[in-house]
């Protein structure tokens, strides 16, 4: 980023009159106009850290910001880029024709070496769409490229250009290779030994692949050959090939003898692209027997009406250039009505009756808003025809399906009734470990018991929270909690992630919870320098990654297990003596201990049509690309970053009492800090610890138990704190039922001294006056006391 003297310098190499300079100025002096990641409906939106910035930087689109926020990054020819221009007026003609003005917020800003720069992304369909209804502001160039023109003509005056970028012109294996070239930059540069190693294994073979120079230098992963690649010591086709596929990516002395090494593979290389094919014409297997069959009558000289008429149909199909097999082929797609049957106001009729009774919040079923289309035709448009019910269902499948969905179950059901995109415009799945993990929550369908007063079970549901590499499916960490969805279980599975491999994945990406979009989990990604992104809300699908794994665990181990309520509808189908809450025996230590089975059986078997483990991809990739993920020591820096904020609490007593629990520390003494309010940070993964900021630092609070905790094993630890932190209403609920019992007991005490008092045995009312902590109740006193008759008795005889 330029400092004040360097943005003075590089306005005057480039000249940029004073108009420009002043908006470059707005615009590095202003916050994003707005937030992108906000009520995105499919849009992929990110937070990515720039290291060329300093800061974050917002992508509103998977793939169209976010390719072109890597390509800013890694380009040395942009010094600065800023998102999210503030608006200005252009001036230009509508779609109309009519001369007005309106807004415009670009997307990018870009201070390069030649010039100030504004880039505009746009899809291609928004693109064409605007160039066939003849916009007059949008215009297509020879060579494919799309003008904005109000745009260009209000920023010419500033000096500077004004881009129109294509989604399409994102290289998407060019977005993969920069991203791994970028990570190797976090590591030594290799030895001069390595690097005139691979150079003359290169000389002695003109191209070879990243693995054949692996195994005949005998180096331990492919960083030191990315890192001559970022360098420009060693060529490759960058746009063309995988970095990630280091047994088919190839490299050479120079740009030229890698083209040409790419060019000689081509020829070999078998078979074509059948991606995005789409052939039409060809006959189905019925279709084509009986025109050979008919072909084969003809050849054996029948002399019929059908081979007369036959033979006519292939002598007028000679005349369209078609042969005798395609000229008998049955036409029937070219059968039937091509007209429209309903009229204008038959068919807005019926939208208005869908709309109505189909597309609304009450989801009726097709028959029910068939019967109230046909009532409501037959009322408001007598002289109109009305359609049959199967003309009406077929009519409604023809309508979109993703606005009928909405209309009907909002977000989450419109995801649910999309059609899946076509494999070329996808966002392709990362292969490397750690470069993208996916983050979510979800409520295990078992009952655990969490505590026990000998004669009632307190049980509840804990929630699951996992991280799972992208590449390989690896969980990369998890944690157990009774609370809801929180910042302490995000705090906790990082932890956990850390913990296991020293490092974070590269980027995040999680849905629309509010412990995710809170600043406490973005700063800390953003202070680790890993990118956080949302994917469409409510859109459980584009999750299919995490969400699999917790269907896995559902079916392959929950509904073995007792407890488990995996089946809604049986549920209601059985005795309350066999309901889960009743049948739940599974401890917390219990529970950890099976998840932790169930994770080693997932990653040690095959799955599909995969010949290797999971656990296996994932130990030899992170091997090879060990520049891959951001390097994190697990230190007290770490601990602390990652504890929870909370509320200000005021120091009395010389400690802390935080839910029931006081911590104390000798600094908490202090006469200075005395009946203050600290800063506060919850230790996730201690319930016995806490960090309050005092003197300008960050010092650990301990509470009763904390030496003890620390001496026990790590499972121990994980039940002690699955126990007690987040497990408020299930304490709550024990509390309640102590209360109960206490009450209950009370009341029976209540029911002794009534009945006591009703035969007389004790008189409370003719005790002395004195203070009730010297009254003293002597039931044997009063009965010395009392005076004594004599029972009347009386004997059976025998008769």
């Amino acid at each position: 980023m330029l400092t004040d003297m360097q943005l003075e310098s590089y306005f005057e190499s480039i000249n940029l009159p004073q108009k420009g300079r002043d908006f470059v100025r707005r615009v590095r002096g202003s916050d994003p106009s707005r937030s992108v990641t906000e009520g995105n409906l499919e849009n992929v939106s990110s937070i990515i850290y720039s290291e060329k910035m300093g800061h974050t930087i917002q992508s509103e689109s998977s793939t169209g910001e976010y390719p072109a926020i890597y390509e800013y990054e890694f380009e040395p020819h942009v010094l600065e880029y800023w998102e999210q221009l503030p608006s200005v007026k252009v001036t230009g003609y509508n779609k109309s024709g009519r001369k007005t003005s309106w807004k415009l917020r670009a997307d990018f800003l870009l201070l390069t070496k030649c010039g100030v720069i504004v880039d505009e992304i746009k899809s291609d369909n928004y693109i064409n769409k605007k160039i066939s209804e003849g916009h007059p502001a949008w215009s297509v160039d020879d060579q494919d490229i799309a003008h904005y023109l109000p745009a260009e003509e209000y920023f010419l005056q500033l000096g500077i250009e004004y881009r129109i970028r294509k989604i399409s012109s994102f290289n998407k294996k060019l977005l993969f290779n920069r991203r791994l070239l970028m990570s190797s930059r976090q590591e030594d540069p290799p030895s001069p030994k390595i690097i005139n190693k691979v150079k003359s294994a290169l000389t002695k073979n003109f191209s070879m692949t990243m693995k054949e120079l692996v195994e005949s230098l005998k180096l331990t992963d492919v960083t030191p050959l990315i890192q001559m690649i970022d360098k420009g010591e060693v060529f490759c086709e960058l746009d063309k090939e995988f970095l990630s596929d280091y047994e088919n990516f190839h490299l050479a002395l120079t740009k030229e003898m890698s083209m040409q090494a790419r060019s000689l593979r081509m020829q070999d290389r078998m078979g074509t692209n059948l991606i995005g094919i789409e052939v039409g014409g060809l006959p189905s297997l019925a279709h084509a027997e009986s025109t050979l069959e008919k072909l084969d009558r003809i050849e054996k000289g029948e002399n019929s009406r059908s081979v007369r008429r036959w033979i006519k149909q292939i002598e007028a199909g000679k005349k369209e250039g078609l042969s005798p097999f395609e000229s008998l082929l049955p036409r029937y797609a070219n059968s039937g009505r091509r007209e429209e049957r309903f009229s204008d106001e038959e068919i807005e009729a019926f939208q208005e009756a869908v709309d109505h009774y189909y597309a609304n919040k009450r989801r009726s079923n097709v028959t029910s808003a068939y019967i109230r289309y046909r009532r409501f035709m037959q009322e408001n448009h007598p002289a109109l025809d009305f359609m049959c019910e199967s003309t009406f269902r077929r009519r409604l499948r023809k309508l979109d399906p993703k606005k009928i969905a909405y209309k009907r179950g909002g977000k989450r059901m419109m995801h649910a009734n999309s059609t899946t995109s076509a494999l070329e415009t996808r966002s392709l799945k990362y292969r490397v470990p750690f470069q993208r993990a996916h983050i979510d929550h979800t409520k295990v369908k078992c009952f655990l018991v969490w505590g026990t007063d000998g004669r009632t079970d307190f049980c509840g549901k804990p929630w699951l929270t996992l991280l799972i590499d992208e590449a390989t499916d690896m969980i990369l960490g998890y944690h157990f909690s009774f609370a809801s969805p929180s910042r302490m279980a995000d705090a906790c599975v990082l932890r956990d992630c850390v913990r296991r491999y020293e490092k974070l994945p590269e980027e995040v990406i999680a849905d629309h919870g509010t412990d995710f979009k809170s600043a406490y989990f973005r700063s800390l990604l953003a202070s680790e320098k890993v990118t956080l992104t949302f994917r469409p809300t409510s859109c459980s699908k584009a999750g299919s990654e995490v969400e699999r794994v917790f269907n896995e665990f559902l079916t392959q181990w929950l509904t073995q297990r007792d407890g488990n309520t995996a089946n809604r509808v049986a549920a209601r189908a059985v005795d309350g003596a066999f309901s889960a809450k009743r049948m739940a025996v599974f401890d917390p230590e219990d529970f950890l201990w099976e998840f932790d089975q169930f994770v080693a059986h997932r990653n040690n078997r095959l799955r599909g049509a995969k010949t290797q483990t999971i656990e296996m991809t994932f130990n030899q990739n992170s091997n090879l690309y060990s520049c891959v993920g951001r390097k994190v020591q697990y230190d007290e820096r770490f601990i602390v970053a990652t504890a929870v904020e909370s509320n200000d609490y005021t120091i009395e007593r010389n400690d802390i009492k935080i839910d029931h629990i006081r911590y104390s520390h000798p600094a908490l003494k202090s006469t200075r800090v005395a009946k203050t309010k600290v800063e506060v940070r919850i230790e996730p993964e201690n319930p016995y610890i806490v960090y309050a900021y005092i003197g300008g630092k960050w010092v650990s609070c301990a509470a009763t138990g904390a030496v003890e905790f620390m001496e026990r094993t790590s499972i121990s630890k994980r039940v002690e704190t699955l126990k007690i932190r987040g497990a408020g209403s299930l304490r709550a609920y024990a509390k309640r039922h102590a209360q109960d019992d206490l009450a209950e007991r009370l009341d029976k005490a209540d029911a002794r001294l009534r009945k006591a008092k009703e035969v007389g045995w004790l008189e409370v009312e003719d005790l002395p006056n004195t203070d009730d902590s010297e009254v003293s109740i002597n039931i044997f006193k009063q009965l010395a006391n009392a005076e004594v008759k004599r029972l009347s008795t009386s004997t059976w005889s025998q008769p």
